[in-house]
């Protein structure tokens, strides 16, 4: 059993202990049996400014709560695990590292992932961002197209309808709720990129939401684990631009097609075509 998962779940069931605070206890303390090897002081003041930090300590230390939070986690665990689903945390084996360099208030406490981890780190992979159901179609070629190129892809489960897989090459779905709430229209596909050693990725519990606002958090997870991100026929204020932002403010490579130039950050490249998509990749592989 992943201990440092099973800490981390277990802390997100506490009162008062909110993402920024469970990282800070995790980073410092990678297993409840770490943290209770320090004294209470040392605890107190990794969480120092956190409010109610001096309630929240002693919780931690309450030895026979703490065992029925970290037993309830790990009977969780182990469910899903059975079913083939791994929860993991930053100190997991299989963690995507790429997640590590989102802001604290953002990054995910933890993952939720289903099919193949090493599709994560298998190859260079490219974001693409659509939320319009009409461009199903232009964003298969896409994916065929960033395949060809050696590239694996990473989409998102939104409004828009989800596209075929490509025949080779792994496909990365990061959803913006839980696992177990995706739509039954959408699973026919989830079931296919899995079955072609792809991975359905969430950074929420089995059955939360779906919340309109957990979309901005899919995207800016699916801007983090690529090397390269292509938002289709995008809108402003959207999650995808605001995950554009932030990408290109780390150094990655943003590009927008069939998209409104005046709506695009700073930076954005515009691509006029699949083909200008194409030369873009076929330069970053030879670089």
């Amino acid at each position: 059993m992943d201990q440092a998962a099973t800490f981390a779940l277990a802390l997100q069931s506490m009162k008062g202990v909110g993402r920024v605070t469970a990282a800070r206890l995790l980073h410092a303390f990678p297993t409840y049996e770490a943290l209770t090897g320090y004294p209470r002081e040392q605890v107190l003041l990794r969480i120092k400014r956190t409010p109610n930090a001096s309630a929240i300590v002693s919780a931690l230390f309450d030895r026979g709560a703490m065992e029925s939070l970290l037993c309830a986690a790990s009977e969780e665990i182990a469910s899903l695990q059975a079913k083939g689903i791994r929860v993991m945390s930053a100190q997991s084996e299989s963690w995507p590292a790429a997640l590590d360099g989102l802001p604290p208030a953002r990054r995910p406490l933890l993952v939720y992932a289903y099919g193949r981890t090493e599709a994560l780190s298998s190859s260079e992979l490219v974001s693409v961002f659509c939320e319009d159901a009409g461009a199903a179609e232009l964003v298969g070629r896409l994916l065929e197209l960033i395949s060809r190129r050696g590239y694996g892809a990473v989409l998102g489960l939104s409004g828009s309808a989800l596209p075929a897989p490509p025949r080779d090459g792994p496909t990365v779905l990061v959803l913006p709720m839980g696992l177990g709430k995706a739509p039954a229209n959408a699973r026919p596909v989830m079931l296919e990129i899995v079955r072609r050693g792809g991975l359905l990725l969430s950074p929420f519990s089995m059955r939360h939401g779906p919340y309109r606002h957990d979309e901005r958090e899919a995207a800016l997870i699916m801007a983090a684990l690529a090397r390269v991100c292509v938002t289709v026929r995008g809108a402003a204020s959207s999650p995808a631009m605001s995950a554009a932002a932030w990408a290109l403010g780390t150094g990655r490579i943003v590009c927008a097609l069939e998209t409104d130039a005046a709506i695009l950050p700073r930076n954005v490249r515009a691509v006029a075509s699949e083909a200008d998509l194409d030369a873009l990749l076929t330069t970053l592989r030879q670089a």
